[in-house]
């Protein structure tokens, strides 16, 4: 049998509405401390209706959350801190908790003090709007919410709109990562594109990739009420709202009250997403690729030459492959050094064309082995180049057994594994920001002797200007180039863009390439489908199209959200950015990556498998900023 009297202290009555109670863990500490204090709150009959429903909900976590809360508050009625239900009109008026707020708020504000409790922005300007109605006078009620720490703060009313000429400045997210101090419960305004949308509570929440290159993270705009304009993933935005809270350490701002403003101002331009790119040459060059007649191949023992006529002996052999043979030199210097000594069939006139125009360039980036002169033997007959020597193990070995991993890398973490992916992908930025496409990526091409050092080699055969890249491999080739001689041709930034994506993968999925699945198919024809075979929130693959294991399934869960969207949309086939004209550049994945590297500490803080490079369980701590 519910309690039908009025608790009041005094003539003092005390409301608190859903959303508020769900305001955990601030709700709970309310409760607790009421309790010690000795004193009362009435929780109305369709606040109760609607958490049972909350405890249906599809959301884990809200299900729980509502749950919980349900339960609690009947234990504090035994307690005789809450009373359940205000009066028949409640009893009979259970639909809408909202309607029967403002009608207990007319029915009882006259005579005594009501207290309504709620996150609720809507219900708390129309709670405020009947205060200072002229048709009641004397109304007496007292608008609060509950803040994290349980303490209670004041609704406060509405302010009068601005003109049209005093609009929210627009402020760059990196701006209050530094200080955000000032900005606090400020109403300002966010541009970018949209990452996803969802439902929260009575309204929706829009996460926004902001226009800020200097920014990593995503900016949670929160809609107490559903827009009017649908919100699309890709979508270009320009949306205000007040600035509630900045995470520097998450990368993570949110902002209340949000709103979408269809008429940008003249000073907002939105950011464009497809970098700025020196075009790539129409046609391949017109240089002979004709073989270079050698009466002495450079070998062991044997002396090479720099164009300065300085001289290099050759000490042992580093690597071999079709193409060329890597030899380590002998040098006085402190740089160690290498010879790249072509194979008969590649030491070309293009070849060597190719390496005065990479010369001319004048490219030097730490970790990157460029071609530092062009080297002849003992006959003045051109053989090869010279580059700085590269040590460490080759990217590709990570790839390997969780028991291999652990015997050579066991000391090796996640966030290892994502600070070398950054390493990497700033190297690819360098060479993309000059014009250089690599064409060819492949992880046994990068050595690393920690997550912090890493080296490109094989630079000599990379697309410069109008030389091609001769070499494919079939896992990095997108679709549109499969089975297609490379030396023909030269490859387009989306391309380029498909094997980044490939390698990022990669790097992240513990060396599982993107369209492996269960199904298994020929490399080429998984490609050219497009199935990709993993899953994420809305997202299902299509039918009989699932991860190869589930050791893939497990390295899947432990990714942060927004990077598994990216990947659906790289590798899907109907992926807003799976086409060539639309793929990813290397600056996109960058933020991706680092955004997942601000988002780790918290992530493995919920759920310590995080951390491992082959977690042993599905990831477990669901969060909708992170799962």
């Amino acid at each position: 049998m519910f309690n039908t009297h009025i608790p009041m202290s005094g003539n003092n009555i005390t409301l608190i509405d859903t959303c508020s109670l769900l305001a955990v863990p601030g709700s709970e500490i309310y409760l607790r401390n009421l309790r010690t204090s000795r004193g009362h709150i009435t929780v109305l009959r369709a606040v109760m209706d609607e958490l049972r429903k909350k405890t249906r909900d599809p959301d884990v976590e809200l299900r729980n959350k509502a749950m919980k809360i349900f339960s609690e508050v009947y234990d504090y009625e035994a307690f005789g801190v809450v009373t359940i239900g205000l009066d028949e009109d409640d009893r009979n008026n259970r639909n809408f908790a909202d309607n029967v707020f403002l009608g207990a708020v007319f029915k009882y504000g006259l005579k005594n003090n009501i207290t309504v409790i709620t996150q609720d922005k809507k219900l708390a300007e129309d709670l405020l709007n009947a205060r200072n109605s002229q048709s009641v006078n004397g109304l007496k009620v007292k608008v609060m919410r509950i803040e994290e720490d349980g303490s209670l703060t004041e609704f406060m009313p509405k302010p009068e709109p601005a003109s049209r000429t005093d609009e929210p400045p627009v402020i760059l997210p990196s701006r209050l990562m530094k200080d955000f101090t000032q900005y606090i419960n400020r109403t300002l305004t966010f541009t970018g594109k949209v990452i996803r949308s969802y439902p929260e509570g009575r309204g929706v929440v829009a996460e926004i990739l902001p226009d800020d290159e200097a920014f990593s993270g995503r900016v949670r705009c929160k809609f107490t009420e559903s827009p009017t304009q649908e919100l699309e993933r890709g979508q270009d935005v320009r949306i205000s709202g007040v600035l509630v809270n900045v995470d520097p350490d998450f990368g993570e701002i949110e902002a209340a009250d949000c709103a979408i403003q269809t008429a940008p101002s003249a000073q907002y331009q939105p950011r464009q997403f497809a970098p700025r790119r020196i075009p790539v040459p129409a046609r391949v060059t017109q240089v002979a690729d004709e073989k270079i007649r050698r009466t002495q191949i450079p070998e062991v023992g044997s002396r090479v030459f720099a164009r300065d006529k300085k001289e290099y002996t050759i000490s042992r052999i580093i690597a071999r492959g079709r193409r060329s043979i890597v030899y380590a030199l002998e040098s006085d210097g402190p740089e160690k050094l290498a010879a790249k000594i072509y194979a008969p069939d590649y030491c070309t006139t293009r070849q060597l064309e190719k390496l005065r125009v990479i010369l001319s360039m004048g490219l030097k980036y730490e970790g990157i082995c460029f071609p530092l002169d062009i080297l002849t033997n003992a006959k003045g007959e051109f053989s090869g180049c010279l580059m700085s020597f590269a040590e460490g193990e080759s990217v590709e070995d990570l790839f390997c057994t969780e028991k291999v991993f652990d015997e050579k890398y066991g000391n090796w973490t996640k966030p290892d594994m994502v600070k070398m992916t950054l390493n990497v992908l700033t190297k690819i930025k360098y060479l993309h920001d000059n014009g250089v496409l690599m064409g060819n990526i492949l992880p046994e091409n990068i050595l690393f002797t920690s997550p912090d050092k890493v080296s490109f080699i094989n630079a000599d055969s990379w697309q410069y200007k109008d030389f091609p890249c001769p070499e494919g491999d079939v896992y990095s080739t997108p679709p549109e180039l499969q089975g297609k001689d490379f030396s023909t041709f030269l490859r387009s930034w989306g391309n380029e863009g498909f094997a980044v994506s490939v390698l990022v993968f990669r790097l992240m999925m513990q060396g599982y390439q993107p369209y492996a699945s269960y199904e298994r198919e020929l490399p080429e024809e998984e490609i050219r489908a497009g199935k990709f075979p993993y899953s994420v929130g809305e997202f299902k693959p299509i039918k009989d199209y699932k991860a190869p294991s589930m050791e893939a399934r497990r390295l899947w869960s432990h990714l942060v959200r927004q990077l598994k969207d990216s990947f659906i949309q790289a590798f899907h086939e109907e992926g807003e950015h799976s086409r060539e004209d639309r793929r990813y550049s290397v600056g996109q994945w960058i933020r991706d990556v680092g955004y997942y590297d601000s988002c780790l500490p918290k992530m493995i803080n919920s759920d310590p498998e995080t951390s491992k490079i082959f977690p042993s369980d599905i990831r477990k701590a669901l969060d909708k900023r992170h799962n």
